[in-house]
């Protein structure tokens, strides 16, 4: 996603925003997982783990809505943007881009996957724009859809760790001038297999957030995750994460995630979508992410190429121009060596067809991790 960001400054009544998330930063995640074990108990063998990245796109471009909060548009004409945005996100059709992002889990089968912009849609209709009357009507839960998908093909995940963002309401109108408010909240989350244990999980919203100390009214918080996998007498962690898309806030979670990253003895490595080219033309949060003795999983498997990820155009029905940035990242700690990474899917745009969508405007990572000295064993159920 390009500029989430920045979805708040509509101070218009335009917007109201509730409390996103009821952990303080760097809280255990234990009242937002949904299962603190997994499936029969079984660990990964030989040493070998595969995890998965994907951005799963809220689905709209809120670029239009934000240049139009800052140019001082009026309620009409955000509500008029709003009704756009949502018909946009009805169109990129979720539940059918699910079936694609579950089949390329299906080729991957990893044990983990962090997921990013988990969407939950909610919608009040008539609207009443009022502040403190939040529609909880849900038309659109990513959550849910997504695995509904998997266990159609029978893989069994569950989420292992869930944690909220932003999460704010919006007055719409529909072309045909129904008003109506829209809700969005933003999740981060990690999937685990259901025949992997995993323990320990947390989350949190980074310290660092778009909010009143950098100008903005509402604070819009970014997430991490973390679950750890159960080894012979040692543990593997891993770090999912949805970073802030410009300086200096990004960099500041950045530095967060490493100092928790850093802070055991624990080998772990780091997902997600970071937001900042590899390629060292951005943002420095890629080469300071590396400083640390983290090695891009990519980078490992596939030195010199250029292994794009982002992204798609906001419509994702339309072909598109190729992608442009590497930013979805599988990144190891010391311990932990990467034997394979894929870009998910594979496709370019000379591959699509009339009536096709996008699984997400962002390309999915996949990467097999071993350990520097496996002891993974299977464990008992018990």
């Amino acid at each position: 996603m390009r500029s989430e960001r920045i979805l708040v400054p509509a101070v218009l009544f335009a917007l109201a925003s509730f409390a996103p998330d009821p952990f303080a930063a760097g809280a255990t995640a234990s009242a937002a997982v949904s299962s603190p074990t997994g499936g029969d108990g079984s660990a990964v063998g030989d040493g070998i783990i595969t995890v998965m990245t994907q951005n799963l796109y809220l689905g709209a471009d809120i670029e239009p809505l934000i240049g139009a909060i800052i140019g001082g548009a009026t309620q009409e004409q955000i509500e008029l943007l709003v009704g756009q945005g949502w018909a946009l996100v009805q169109k990129n059709d979720f539940p059918r881009r699910a079936e694609e992002i579950a089949d390329l889990v299906e080729q991957v089968r990893p044990e983990l996957i962090g997921l990013q912009e988990m969407a939950l849609w909610r919608v009040e209709t008539p609207g009443d724009g009022a502040p403190g009357a939040p529609p909880d009507a849900i038309e659109v839960d990513y959550l849910s859809i997504l695995l509904a998908a998997l266990a159609a093909r029978h893989l069994d995940y569950v989420p292992a760790s869930v944690i909220q963002n932003f999460d704010g309401e919006f007055p719409g109108r529909t072309g045909t001038g129904e008003r109506f408010d829209l809700r969005y909240t933003d999740r981060d989350a990690i999937l685990a297999r259901s025949d992997v244990t995993f323990t320990n999980p947390q989350g949190g919203n980074f310290a660092a957030m778009v909010g009143p100390d950098v100008g903005v009214p509402i604070a819009i918080p970014r997430g991490w995750t973390s679950v750890e996998v159960e080894l012979q007498g040692e543990r593997l962690r891993v770090f999912e994460a949805h970073l802030e898309t410009s300086s200096p806030i990004q960099e500041l979670q950045a530095l967060e995630l490493v100092i928790r990253a850093e802070a055991g003895v624990t080998p772990v490595a780091l997902l997600g979508d970071f937001n900042s080219d590899a390629n060292g033309t951005g943002t420095d949060t890629y080469a300071a992410l590396l400083a640390p003795a983290f090695r891009d999983a990519w980078s490992v498997a596939h030195p010199g190429e250029p292994g794009l990820t982002c992204c798609h155009l906001a419509d994702l029905t339309l072909a598109g121009p190729p992608f442009t940035t590497r930013i979805d990242l599988v990144l190891t700690g010391k311990g932990v060596t990467p034997v394979h990474a894929e870009i998910l899917p594979s496709l370019e745009s000379a591959d699509f067809a009339v009536g096709d969508v996008w699984p997400s405007d962002h390309a999915g990572v996949g990467a097999t991790l071993r350990l520097a000295k496996p002891r993974f064993v299977h464990l008992s159920a018990e």
